[in-house]
């Protein structure tokens, strides 16, 4: 995972040179490639800032510049915190969940719980228990007292523990689930779990 920086001179040039590669990408080919995902640290970078507001302006700009964009988990994280730093407790509720869907290691580790590697078909890097481990503390560690027990508390509800529980069962059952109906079927769910409203 990329390293960040802590100097606010480094963290403000890195901003702006993420920027203006993805509007010259913009400018180029008329859509953003990004096949280095900065699209995904511009947020992070704005909180490691102090800047909230900032943050929640380029998440708006990636909703909008990508809305079919499944995310990253760290850029999911912290769009949750930037919500919850604004007082939408019910717009960050949905990116915990989504957060804790794109990688069901990621929450325990913020929460300091023990989380061994689950039975399941990780469909990729994003989800694997090594990503998480490999998140730099530094984004960790904008989690406020107040916020991390906020986290908690959601984290904890009957609702979020089902979704997880039927999340790892389905993704348990696709480790074995030959192609075809059954297969799609699950992926459909599994979606549905993760993005509700989509």
């Amino acid at each position: 995972m990329d390293t960040f920086p802590h100097d606010p001179r480094t963290i403000r040039a890195r901003i702006r040179r993420y920027e203006r590669a993805l509007r010259e990408e913009q400018v180029r080919f008329d859509g953003i490639r990004d096949g280095a995902g900065t699209r995904y640290m511009l947020g992070p970078l704005y909180l490691l800032l102090g800047g909230t507001a900032g943050a929640l302006r380029s998440f708006a700009w990636f909703a909008e510049t990508f809305p079919d964009d499944s995310g990253d988990p760290v850029h999911l994280l912290c769009w949750t915190l930037a919500w919850y730093r604004d007082g939408d407790t019910r717009r960050a509720a949905v990116k915990l969940r989504q957060t804790m869907l794109s990688n069901l290691y990621l929450l325990p580790r913020l929460l300091g719980r023990e989380q061994d590697v689950i039975d399941m078909w990780h469909p990729s890097n994003l989800t694997e228990k090594s990503y998480s481990d490999a998140v730099p503390d530094v984004l960790l560690a904008l989690w406020d007292p107040p916020a991390l027990h906020w986290a908690h508390t959601v984290y904890q509800r009957a609702s979020m523990q089902r979704v997880r529980r039927r999340s790892i069962a389905i993704d348990h059952q696709l480790q074995t689930e030959p192609i075809g109906p059954t297969r799609n079927q699950l992926v459909d769910e599994a979606m549905h779990l993760k993005y509700p409203s989509r």
